[in-house]
């Protein structure tokens, strides 16, 4: 009988192919009796060794598929436990072979991790400043650009040499040493399916530079507390336990910068030196700022001071008419309980830093989420809601409805038994950085003979 055969001999072989075709005249084929011997014994010992591995495969597949029929045991008789190494010389010399099923499993799982891995980012990846100097860098300096452009209501310009009359200061202010800046770039996660990171940079003050604070030089006057991660876990647990409820995010842009500076004197800040060779910067400028810029000591205290003063026992009022109080938590810093005029709780609140979190009946949270856009330029995330029919809006835009909200690299999804807080894709981001993306695993742990 004539077999089909796609590979070509090897070389020392001594045999010597014709060229035929099948009746088809479509694939080559070769007949047995056109080799020479040498070579007709080796394809045998090829083709026997390769048969057997497929025997092996196809009594394994018919094992999993029909695990009572025996077949197991013929697994185990047709394909002997032999070492990796011998399998490989084995493999080799057959010159072809089929993966077992567990392999193809594997293999599989392995490119749906990294097509998954290819549509998102879990958390912004910070990148160098050689990024203004390769490929694909005009994206790059328009994102620094849209930096310094936000910021000209940050901060004021002046000259070196000229401090005292640009700023209108007398003879007798004390002029600062300015502080360095730097730029952190980074690929942020975006919405956006067809781009999965967008380029961001964020110019900010270099504070280890920065005089200890206060006049006894003591850290803790500018010292400020993150939310506790319970907090977020029983905001979950609320979330489970009541139906009806929803949970949303937003995040407001450029939070410190919209919060006054504090401190009776002015900060001088020497523009990053990137920016003066890609000329986005005059060689002779430094900027005064009078608000509170990424990288200084007092700037976060100074936007949870000013955060606080705006939302702390704010009056709220949902689309029902219902009025609500925001009553900040005790000892948990930007923590709020949106309570009714009864005391009963109708939602849950949080903001750390910039990113906001908010959870309760429908109208609790549209009308908080309203309050803080209202008071601060705010990107909606979206929303999650077991009710199909629940609408949220801000001002006269909807927010969009999610499976999976994402705050501070944790994950939220609703499901009948409740709501569930994971980190896979923060978790499958780190494990893709260290190459370890797919691993063998054990189903257990080592006997513990092994290490006697």
């Amino acid at each position: 009988p004539r077999e089909v055969r796609d590979e070509p001999l090897r070389e020392g072989s001594g045999a010597v192919p014709k060229a035929r075709r099948d009746d088809a005249g479509a694939v080559p084929v070769r007949r047995e009796d056109e080799l020479e011997p040498a070579a007709s014994a080796a394809r045998t010992h090829n083709e026997a060794t390769a048969e057997a591995g497929l025997m092996a495969s196809v009594v394994r597949t018919h094992a999993e598929a029909y695990p009572r029929s025996g077949a197991k045991a013929a697994v185990a008789h047709t394909q002997p436990e032999v070492s990796s190494q011998e399998e490989s010389k084995k493999k080799e010399k057959a010159g072809y072979w089929i993966d077992s099923h567990e392999v193809e499993a594997q293999r599989d799982e392995a490119e749906q991790l990294e097509q998954e891995l290819a549509t998102f980012r879990a958390s912004a990846e910070s990148v160098n400043n050689s990024v203004f100097s390769q490929p694909g860098c005009e994206k790059w300096i328009a994102a620094a650009q849209k930096e310094l452009n936000n910021m000209s209501e940050v901060w004021v310009e002046v000259r070196k040499g000229f401090v005292r009359e640009d700023l209108h200061l007398d003879a007798s202010a004390k002029i600062a040493k300015p502080l360095p800046t730097k730029l952190v770039n980074t690929l942020k996660p975006s919405s956006d399916p067809n781009s999965p990171v967008e380029p961001k940079v964020r110019l900010v003050a270099c504070g280890n530079y920065e005089s200890p604070a206060g006049g006894d030089g003591s850290p803790e006057e500018f010292s400020t507390q993150n939310v506790d991660p319970y907090v977020i876990k029983a905001m979950a647990s609320e979330l489970a336990q009541n139906k009806d409820w929803v949970i949303a995010a937003g995040d407001v842009s450029a939070a410190f910068l919209n919060s006054p500076l504090g401190g009776s004197e002015w900060i001088l800040l020497e523009p990053p030196a990137i920016l003066k060779k890609l000329g986005l910067v005059k060689p002779d400028v430094l900027y005064a700022p009078y608000k509170a810029i990424y990288g200084l000591r007092r700037s976060p205290k100074d936007w949870s001071r000013d955060r606080n003063s705006k939302i702390d026992y704010q009056k709220i009022t949902t689309a029902a008419e219902e009025i609500l109080t925001c009553v900040p938590v005790e000892h948990q810093d930007g923590v709020w309980k949106l309570v009714d005029k009864d005391e009963v709780v109708r939602g849950l609140a949080v903001m750390y830093v910039d990113d906001c979190l908010a959870t309760g009946t429908p109208g609790a949270v549209e009308s908080f989420l309203k309050l803080v856009s209202d008071t601060w330029k705010t990107k909606m995330q979206g929303f999650l809601s077991r009710d199909e029919n629940v609408v949220l809006k801000i001002g006269d835009e909807p927010m969009e409805r999610k499976q999976m909200l994402i705050f501070l690299g944790m994950e939220f999804a609703l499901d009948d038994e409740g709501a569930r807080i994971s980190q896979r894709r923060w978790i499958l981001q780190e494990l893709e950085k260290r190459g370890w993306i797919h691993l063998k695993g054990s189903q257990h742990l080592p006997y513990a003979d092994h290490y006697e």
